[in-house]
């Protein structure tokens, strides 16, 4: 990551796949190995490198941190469209209104959103259907909760990629068929 935001909106797509992990056929990761002796790299920096890899590639999907750095709000400037995560319970919920509230007061618009609810069939006492009422707004994609997903990132490997039948697998291609169609 650090190599193509050195080269900003020069990179040209041999650079640019040489910096990459291939993780399948149509699928490429690209990150950066967390150095807190490092300044992490700038909005603009970030907007450059984004921009490269939106010519390259036709979806371009990013793993901002829950922070409002320079670094996150870029992304979420350059984005056709912003996943919200939260579970149900209610600190998450605050997290979730709280966020809304943030993003919407900075100018981003609400049509932008999408909420993903994150082990979603746990039974903890609130429901999709409570989430939707209270902050008035649509559940996008609902992942239910599995080991799966811990393991999977503890290996590095999304879980499509390695358990394509498994009921998260299921639920995040419905989600990914959302921006495709």
């Amino acid at each position: 990551m650090y190599d193509l935001i050195a080269l900003g909106e020069g990179a040209d797509r041999e650079t640019v796949f040489a910096n990459a992990t291939k993780l399948d056929e149509h699928l490429w990761g690209f990150g950066a190995i967390p150095d807190p002796s490092v300044q992490p790299p700038g909005g603009e920096a970030v907007g450059k490198y984004l921009r490269v890899l939106r010519t390259n590639f036709a979806y371009v999907v990013v793993d901002a941190s829950a922070d409002y750095t320079d670094l996150a709000l870029a992304c979420f400037d350059l984005s056709d469209a912003i996943c919200l995560v939260t579970a149900l319970d209610v600190v998450g919920v605050k997290h979730l209104s709280k966020a809304l509230e943030t993003l919407l007061t900075i100018g981003l618009p609400r049509e932008r959103f999408r909420i993903i609810l994150n082990r979603a069939d746990s039974r903890v006492g609130l429901d999709a259907a409570d989430v939707e009422r209270v902050m008035k707004i649509q559940v996008d994609t609902m992942i239910p909760s599995s080991r799966l997903v811990p393991t999977c990132l503890n290996k590095g490997r999304p879980v499509v990629m390695e358990e394509p039948s498994s009921e998260v697998s299921d639920s995040i291609r419905r989600l990914a068929t959302r921006f495709v169609s």
